[in-house]
């Protein structure tokens, strides 16, 4: 892992500076060690800031990237980005801080569990597999027989009112 990503701090240093701002980039190999299960698109940007009170060293930031995925509705790839926030509270009394675990939690927890191409994401033809996206292929979808009555007292009324 490079110089840039690592996300371990001195307290001291936190302390006697009166806090710190510090920018990192988590490279695929940093992102790789934190969350192997997950598609990252590319880098990600950390941006920590940490706060010294009387006991406690305050930390809060945000981390910003995007996932390789797929629609949840049409199955196209798509790349969402992601904005998470953090906050985490450490002993002052602590000698080093590694904020690799509130980053990476914080990643996972506003990752879109099913994401979509675009929010009126039409979805695949449950018959034939088409994205109806793309084209319309003519199928119907089946309503369950439960429902097939009430379809057919809809059209009707449909056709009354033409």
């Amino acid at each position: 892992m490079d110089k840039s990503a690592e996300l371990k701090f001195s307290s001291l240093e936190i302390r006697e500076a009166g806090g710190l701002v510090a920018n990192r980039v988590l490279d695929a190999e940093a992102l790789a060690s934190m969350a192997a299960e997950v598609p990252f698109a590319g880098p990600v940007e950390v941006k920590l800031e940490f706060f010294v009170g009387d006991k406690d060293i305050l930390l809060q930031g945000t981390a910003k990237g995007a996932v390789k995925d797929q629609c949840g509705r049409c199955l196209v790839p798509v790349t969402p980005g992601f904005e998470a926030a953090l906050d985490a509270v450490f002993p002052g009394e602590t000698e080093a801080i590694d904020a690799t675990e509130e980053v990476r939690e914080a990643m996972l927890l506003v990752l879109p569990e099913r994401p979509l191409c675009r929010p009126d994401c039409k979805g695949l033809c449950p018959r034939c597999g088409q994205n109806l996206n793309e084209k319309d292929c003519g199928h119907r979808p089946e309503i369950p027989n439960d429902f097939a009555k009430i379809r057919i007292l809809k059209e009707k009324k449909q056709e009354k009112k033409r």
